[in-house]
Formats: C-alpha cells, sequence, structure tokens
C-alpha cells in the first residue's frame, strides 16, 4: 500500500480502478526489464521493498493490471484512446 500512496494511488491513473488486487506499479517509460536486470528485482515484495529502500524514486506509476497489459502490449492503453476520441 505504500507503493501504491507513494506514486499516487491507490487508483490506475490510467482508468481511476481503486482496487487494492488489481493495482500495480508500472514502469513509466518501458524499462522494467532493464531495470530487473540491472537490480536483480524481479517483481513482487523484492521490487516493493527496492523502491522502498530506494525513497520512492520516479519513473514508476500505479496502473491497473488491464492498463498495465495493454500498455506493455501496445505502448499505450486504449482508455487514451477513448479519451483523446471522447474528449
Amino acid at each position: 500500500m505504500a507503493a501504491l500512496v507513494a506514486y499516487g494511488g491507490p487508483k490506475c491513473t490510467c482508468c481511476g480502478e481503486t482496487l487494492f488486487e488489481g493495482l500495480c506499479i508500472d514502469h513509466v517509460n518501458g524499462d522494467g526489464a532493464k531495470q530487473r536486470r540491472e537490480t536483480g528485482t524481479y517483481g513482487g515484495d523484492g521490487f516493493y521493498l527496492w523502491l522502498k529502500r530506494m525513497g520512492y524514486p520516479p519513473g514508476f506509476q500505479v496502473l491497473c493490471h488491464t492498463c498495465n497489459f495493454a500498455k506493455g502490449n501496445g505502448d499505450h492503453c486504449p482508455h487514451q484512446d477513448l479519451t483523446i476520441a471522447w474528449g
């Protein structure tokens, strides 16, 4: 919860989802694989502890798993397209 709050949550930056179990931390620049190799943190508790030890550094945001998956598979979330189309 502390990491979610540190990054503007607990709600998805994209769609506004607030269900705790559906939220995660996203690498804003899509460089998660690089960060995992460099730090040896591969998700879960280790990643959240690393964020805490580093003082919750910039470059991360709260997303729901749906938006995170969509971004990871297409560089952006479809919610962004809807926002542009519907204003």
